[in-house]
C-alpha cells in the first residue's frame, strides 16, 4: 500500500483526468515520478514506458492503477467532489490563498458543468464565494471587505470539508448577488 501523502498526488492526477483536466500525454511523466517516489507497481512501470499514450491507452490502465495504489474507483462526480475537497483542505490549512482557492473552485465548477442547484446539493459550495471574487469593494472599504471575503471563503471551505449542505439556504440569496 502506498503512503497517503504520496498517494494523494496520484489520486489528484487521476481525478483531474476523469474530469478532462489532465492530458494523457502527462501520464508517463507522472508514472516516472511515482517510480522516483518508490512506487513501483506493475501498472506504473507499464505507463512510464508509454510514448504519447492515447485516451484509450490510459483508460485501460486506470482501474489497475487505482487498485494497485489502494484508491477506490471514482466516477466523474466523485472525482469532482474529491478535487473540491482537496482544494478546500488547502484553503483551510493555509497552504492555498483563499482567493486563489476560490478561483480554482470556480474553474472546477465550470469544468464539472453543474448547475447552481446541483453544485450546492453535491458540492456544498456557496455561489457567493465565487461571485464575491468578481465584486470590487468600494475603495474606502477594500481592506475590510477583502478580509471579510477571505473569512467567508475559509468558512465555506470548512463547510465543504464537513459535508454541510447549503441547499437548505434560500437560493434567491445566491442568485441575487
Amino acid at each position: 500500500m502506498v503512503e497517503v501523502n504520496k498517494k494523494e498526488k496520484y489520486q489528484v492526477a487521476v481525478a483531474k483526468y476523469l474530469i478532462g483536466d489532465f492530458p494523457t500525454e502527462r501520464f508517463p511523466d507522472l508514472a516516472s515520478e511515482a517510480l522516483e517516489d518508490g512506487i513501483d507497481t506493475p501498472t506504473i512501470i507499464e505507463i512510464a514506458g508509454l510514448k504519447q499514450p492515447s485516451y484509450f491507452d490510459i483508460q485501460e490502465f486506470i482501474p489497475k492503477l487505482l487498485d494497485e495504489l489502494g484508491i477506490p474507483p471514482l466516477t466523474k462526480h466523485e472525482a469532482g467532489l474529491f478535487l473540491a475537497k482537496n482544494i478546500a483542505g488547502k484553503i483551510v490549512s493555509g497552504e492555498l490563498d483563499p482567493e486563489k482557492g476560490a478561483k480554482e473552485l470556480e474553474q472546477l465548477w465550470f469544468k464539472m458543468e453543474y448547475s447552481l442547484r446541483e453544485w450546492l446539493e453535491n458540492f456544498s459550495l456557496a455561489d457567493d464565494l465565487i461571485s464575491s471574487l468578481t465584486t470590487t469593494p468600494d475603495k474606502n472599504d477594500q481592506p475590510r471587505a477583502r478580509d471579510e471575503m477571505r473569512k467567508r471563503i475559509i468558512s465555506d471551505a470548512k463547510d465543504l470539508l464537513e459535508g454541510k449542505s447549503l441547499i437548505d439556504w434560500d437560493l434567491k440569496h445566491y442568485l441575487n448577488h
